[in-house]
């Protein structure tokens, strides 16, 4: 009986020293804070890549408007713009929708057929090129969302 107490005694101190014992502590803190730290920072540079797709996207829209505006051609060139804006950006061009369209007022805002003509002062044309991408998220869950962006610039 007294071995058996003197084991039982050992195995509470033993158990005492562990539960005063403070080394290792920061190494479990590590282990918990880690993983929602590691999620924590892969969804913000998924975040980021999907900010800079959509500056990305915005700056080929731009290239697009500035190519309209110097186009010396009477029409609107839309195979050239939508072309400019394909080979101004690094973006998945299978996931890269691209759309150029002429509209056309009068000087007091109201609409008119390009081929038309205003009551006063003359027809303004404009390019409107709209650019779309599907942007698949690697870390954050849901499906894939959409990135837009346009340019409207005057070139007539």
């Amino acid at each position: 009986m007294v071995a058996k107490t003197k084991f039982r005694n050992s195995l509470f101190a033993t158990w005492a020293r562990w539960r005063r014992d403070e080394r290792g502590v920061s190494a479990v803190e590590f282990a918990l804070i880690v993983p929602i730290m590691l999620i924590v920072f892969l969804s913000v540079s998924d975040y980021a890549v999907a900010v800079y797709h959509k500056i990305e996207l915005a700056s080929a829209t731009r290239a697009g408007a500035q190519y309209a505006l110097v186009d010396p051609s009477t029409t609107l060139d839309t195979a050239s713009i939508l072309s400019v804006v394909q080979n101004s950006t690094l973006l998945d061009p299978a996931n890269l929708t691209v759309t150029v369209n002429e509209t056309c007022s009068c000087s007091n805002g109201s609409s008119v057929s390009c081929t038309g003509t205003c009551t006063t002062g003359s027809v303004q044309h404009f390019a409107n090129i709209a650019a779309s991408y599907t942007n698949a998220w690697f870390f954050l869950p849901g499906g894939p969302i959409t990135l837009t962006e346009q340019s409207i610039i005057r070139v007539q």
